[in-house]
Protein backbone atom coordinates (compact mmCIF):
# COMPACT_ATOMS: atom_id res chain seq x y z
CA UNK A 1 0.00 0.00 0.00
CA UNK A 2 1.21 3.55 -0.71
CA UNK A 3 1.25 4.45 2.97
CA UNK A 4 3.98 1.83 3.54
CA UNK A 5 6.22 3.06 0.70
CA UNK A 6 8.53 4.99 3.08
CA UNK A 7 9.55 1.69 4.63
CA UNK A 8 10.92 0.25 1.36
CA UNK A 9 14.16 1.12 -0.38
CA UNK A 10 12.81 -0.20 -3.71
CA UNK A 11 10.79 2.04 -6.01
CA UNK A 12 7.12 1.06 -5.85
CA UNK A 13 5.14 0.23 -8.99
CA UNK A 14 1.38 -0.06 -8.66
CA UNK A 15 -0.43 -2.24 -11.18
CA UNK A 16 -4.00 -1.90 -9.99
CA UNK A 17 -6.16 -3.91 -10.40
CA UNK A 18 -3.60 -6.55 -11.39
CA UNK A 19 -3.18 -9.55 -9.08
CA UNK A 20 0.24 -10.50 -10.41
CA UNK A 21 2.29 -9.59 -13.44
CA UNK A 22 2.81 -12.31 -16.02
CA UNK A 23 5.28 -12.34 -18.89
CA UNK A 24 3.82 -15.22 -20.88
CA UNK A 25 2.73 -12.89 -23.68
CA UNK A 26 6.34 -11.74 -24.03
CA UNK A 27 7.99 -15.12 -23.55
CA UNK A 28 5.50 -17.04 -25.71
CA UNK A 29 4.42 -14.79 -28.59
CA UNK A 30 3.46 -17.91 -30.59
CA UNK A 31 0.17 -18.10 -28.72
CA UNK A 32 -0.95 -14.91 -30.45
CA UNK A 33 -0.41 -16.19 -34.01
CA UNK A 34 -3.75 -16.92 -35.67
CA UNK A 35 -2.40 -20.22 -37.04
CA UNK A 36 -1.03 -21.30 -33.66
CA UNK A 37 -3.90 -23.46 -32.52
CA UNK A 38 -4.05 -26.98 -31.13
CA UNK A 39 -7.24 -28.82 -32.04
CA UNK A 40 -9.35 -30.54 -29.42
CA UNK A 41 -8.54 -33.84 -31.07
CA UNK A 42 -4.80 -33.14 -30.80
CA UNK A 43 -5.36 -32.20 -27.15
CA UNK A 44 -7.05 -35.56 -26.51
CA UNK A 45 -10.50 -34.03 -26.11
CA UNK A 46 -13.82 -34.91 -27.71
CA UNK A 47 -14.95 -32.36 -30.31
CA UNK A 48 -18.65 -32.11 -29.47
CA UNK A 49 -18.72 -31.55 -25.71
CA UNK A 50 -18.43 -28.71 -23.23
CA UNK A 51 -15.00 -28.84 -21.59
CA UNK A 52 -14.69 -27.95 -17.92
CA UNK A 53 -11.03 -27.69 -16.98
CA UNK A 54 -8.77 -27.43 -13.98
CA UNK A 55 -5.01 -27.64 -14.34
CA UNK A 56 -4.21 -27.27 -10.66
CA UNK A 57 -2.13 -29.89 -8.85
CA UNK A 58 -4.12 -32.87 -7.57
CA UNK A 59 -3.49 -32.05 -3.90
CA UNK A 60 -5.67 -28.94 -4.37
CA UNK A 61 -8.72 -31.04 -5.35
CA UNK A 62 -10.55 -31.51 -2.06
CA UNK A 63 -13.23 -34.23 -1.95
CA UNK A 64 -16.01 -31.63 -1.60
CA UNK A 65 -14.73 -29.77 -4.68
CA UNK A 66 -14.52 -32.95 -6.72
CA UNK A 67 -18.09 -33.84 -5.72
CA UNK A 68 -19.21 -30.36 -6.81
CA UNK A 69 -17.54 -30.93 -10.18
CA UNK A 70 -19.25 -34.33 -10.47
CA UNK A 71 -22.56 -32.60 -9.77
CA UNK A 72 -21.82 -30.17 -12.61
CA UNK A 73 -21.01 -33.05 -14.97
CA UNK A 74 -24.33 -34.69 -14.07
CA UNK A 75 -26.17 -31.46 -14.92
CA UNK A 76 -24.32 -31.02 -18.22
CA UNK A 77 -24.51 -34.46 -19.89
CA UNK A 78 -22.41 -33.57 -22.96
CA UNK A 79 -19.41 -32.41 -20.95
CA UNK A 80 -16.05 -33.61 -19.67
CA UNK A 81 -13.73 -32.60 -16.86
CA UNK A 82 -10.22 -31.96 -18.19
CA UNK A 83 -7.58 -32.11 -15.47
CA UNK A 84 -3.85 -32.36 -15.06
CA UNK A 85 -2.84 -36.01 -14.89
CA UNK A 86 -2.17 -36.83 -11.23
CA UNK A 87 -0.14 -39.75 -9.88
CA UNK A 88 -1.63 -43.16 -10.75
CA UNK A 89 -3.22 -43.72 -7.33
CA UNK A 90 -4.98 -40.34 -7.39
CA UNK A 91 -6.13 -40.93 -10.99
CA UNK A 92 -7.64 -44.28 -9.97
CA UNK A 93 -9.33 -42.69 -6.94
CA UNK A 94 -10.88 -39.91 -9.06
CA UNK A 95 -12.17 -42.41 -11.62
CA UNK A 96 -13.54 -44.68 -8.91
CA UNK A 97 -15.33 -41.81 -7.18
CA UNK A 98 -16.79 -40.52 -10.45
CA UNK A 99 -18.20 -43.98 -11.14
CA UNK A 100 -19.54 -44.29 -7.57
CA UNK A 101 -21.36 -40.99 -8.09
CA UNK A 102 -22.93 -42.18 -11.34
CA UNK A 103 -20.60 -40.43 -13.81
CA UNK A 104 -18.65 -42.43 -16.36
CA UNK A 105 -14.92 -42.30 -15.60
CA UNK A 106 -14.38 -41.68 -19.32
CA UNK A 107 -15.70 -38.16 -18.74
CA UNK A 108 -12.51 -37.42 -16.80
CA UNK A 109 -9.88 -36.47 -19.36
CA UNK A 110 -6.32 -36.33 -18.05
CA UNK A 111 -3.61 -34.23 -19.64
CA UNK A 112 0.13 -34.42 -19.22
CA UNK A 113 2.33 -31.51 -18.23
CA UNK A 114 3.84 -29.92 -21.31
CA UNK A 115 6.16 -26.98 -21.91
CA UNK A 116 4.61 -23.58 -21.20
CA UNK A 117 4.26 -22.50 -24.83
CA UNK A 118 2.31 -25.63 -25.75
CA UNK A 119 0.33 -25.50 -22.50
CA UNK A 120 -0.89 -21.99 -23.32
CA UNK A 121 -2.02 -23.12 -26.77
CA UNK A 122 -3.63 -26.38 -25.66
CA UNK A 123 -5.58 -24.91 -22.73
CA UNK A 124 -7.45 -22.63 -25.13
CA UNK A 125 -9.65 -25.69 -25.78
CA UNK A 126 -11.23 -25.38 -22.35
CA UNK A 127 -14.68 -23.81 -22.26
CA UNK A 128 -14.73 -22.98 -18.56
CA UNK A 129 -12.03 -23.12 -15.87
CA UNK A 130 -13.10 -24.57 -12.52
CA UNK A 131 -11.03 -23.43 -9.59
CA UNK A 132 -10.13 -25.15 -6.34
CA UNK A 133 -11.29 -22.92 -3.47
CA UNK A 134 -9.12 -22.78 -0.40
CA UNK A 135 -5.97 -23.11 -2.54
CA UNK A 136 -7.09 -21.31 -5.70
CA UNK A 137 -5.34 -21.38 -9.03
CA UNK A 138 -2.66 -18.70 -8.56
CA UNK A 139 -0.21 -19.05 -11.49
CA UNK A 140 -2.50 -21.53 -13.26
CA UNK A 141 -5.10 -18.78 -13.63
CA UNK A 142 -2.46 -16.20 -14.51
CA UNK A 143 -1.54 -18.37 -17.49
CA UNK A 144 -4.98 -17.73 -18.96
CA UNK A 145 -4.25 -14.07 -19.71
Amino acid sequence: PPELAPFYSEKQVYLSPVFAASTHATNHPEVFRSDAKVSRQAAGLPEDVFVFACFNSAYKIAPTIFLAWISILKQVPKSVLWILDPPAEARANLRREAKAQGVSPTRLVFTDKVDMGKHLLVKANADLFLDTPIYNAHSTAADAF
